[in-house]
């Protein structure tokens, strides 16, 4: 038996968010991020807890998923169209996802990229939760999030051209009764990315309006998303109306 083989878990993703070559990747990132608002990690996981983790998704899907077809309110009527898996499924059954949201290796080196101190956000639910997109028209629409930082660990992609992308637009504001959508799409700069398979993406999200464009037929998006929140956070009050009507049960 191997040493990476013999490792817990936890331990596994302390050696990985710890080591010399993540460690050095940060000044870069982290000077990305000041301009960007977002940044791309790429190999996020180890490659044996990458795939522990597919295989543990993969089963709860075929299981455990439910099928979500909405229009949020308050951020404008965007669609929601895909099926996903709450945290507590997640929780019951991965053993890789709920200790990857609470490394404090990976949090040490979210706030060095942030400039700041990352925190698990204080909302349960929203700890973290996974999407699939896989009919043709699947779409993750615009919006914000609640806290002010997302980790989406795209565990796969779609082929350059066939949907799946990445658009934000940074340094917007989040009213829930005014979102004003089509001022931001009109007026400003939507940037977009592509993160590769394997590939996360630190974002600042409570004021980046983002979404995921709509899969063509035959491709499928999956992904995990990891949420945070900044010491600000945790000073405001925080209504969750996306996660009321994508995770009523919750």
């Amino acid at each position: 038996m191997s040493l990476q083989t013999s490792l817990s878990v936890t331990e596994q993703l302390h050696e990985h968010f710890d080591s010399p070559a993540f460690r050095e990747l940060v000044p870069a990132l982290a000077e990305r991020f000041k301009e960007d608002d977002y940044v791309e990690l790429e190999s996020f996981l180890p490659p044996a807890l990458a795939h522990r983790a597919q295989q543990e998704l993969a089963d709860l899907y075929d299981t455990r998923s439910r099928r979500r077809d909405i229009l949020v309110p308050s951020t404008g009527n965007t669609p929601r169209n895909f099926s996903n898996l709450d945290r507590d499924v997640l929780l019951a059954g991965s053993s890789v996802i709920p200790a990857v949201f609470d490394c404090p290796a990976l949090l040490k080196r979210l706030s060095e990229i942030a400039g700041q101190e990352v925190l698990p956000v204080p909302y349960v639910p929203e700890e973290y939760i996974s999407a699939r997109m896989d009919r043709p028209g699947d779409v993750h629409g615009w919006h914000w999030d609640d806290y002010s930082f997302a980790v989406v660990w795209v565990v796969k992609s779609t082929p350059e051209g066939c949907g799946g992308d990445v658009e934000y637009i940074p340094d917007t504001f989040w009213d829930k009764e005014n979102p004003r959508l089509e001022h931001y799409l009109a007026t400003r700069e939507i940037r977009r990315r592509h993160p590769a398979s394997g590939t996360a993406y630190l974002m600042r999200t409570d004021t980046s309006l983002h979404h995921v464009t709509p899969i063509a037929e035959g491709v499928e998006r999956i992904m995990v998303c990891f949420s945070y929140c900044s010491l600000e956070d945790l000073d405001r009050e925080v209504t969750h109306d996306t996660m009321d009507l994508l995770h009523p049960n919750a």
